[in-house]
């Protein structure tokens, strides 16, 4: 075999190998880049559509929850969680936040009008009356 002819094949061979080699580098990066895409979609797709879907999940039992307040209550621009439209945390519709869940007004969380917690009307505190429902007020016990 003559110099010119090993030198041609030995040119042809680098040359062949070169090649081989740009293609199977750029394939490579092709895929590495195609891969990295992908998981950036789907990293996206789960991150912010569950996202999204769980928050609409959520909002299937809360009214309001995207209007202007920050509670997940059913009243409208009040940030306060009870169902009620007053700016206290209590379930009675008044601006106190105590337990009067009944709304008497007395502070307590039974049903009568005196401001002791037992469901009577009368006024345990040793004072000597009673609280009348007929008269919406207080009168000495020996009065009637």
């Amino acid at each position: 075999m003559s110099p010119l002819r090993s030198l041609v094949v030995v040119v042809v061979v680098v040359v062949v190998v070169v090649v081989v080699v740009v293609v199977v580098v750029v394939v490579v990066v092709v895929v590495v880049v195609v891969v990295v895409v992908v998981v950036v979609v789907v990293v996206v797709v789960v991150v912010v559509v569950d996202h999204d879907a769980a928050a609409a999940d959520d909002d299937e039992n809360v009214v309001d929850d995207d209007l202007d307040d920050d509670d997940d209550d059913v009243v409208v621009d009040d940030d306060d969680d009870d169902v009620n439209n007053d700016d206290d945390d209590d379930v009675n519709n008044d601006d106190d936040d105590d337990d009067d869940v009944d709304g008497d007004g007395d502070g307590d969380g039974d049903d009568d009008d005196d401001d002791d917690d037992d469901d009577d009307d009368d006024d345990d505190d040793d004072d000597g009356d009673d609280y009348h429902d007929d008269e919406k007020s207080y009168c000495d016990v020996d009065d009637g």
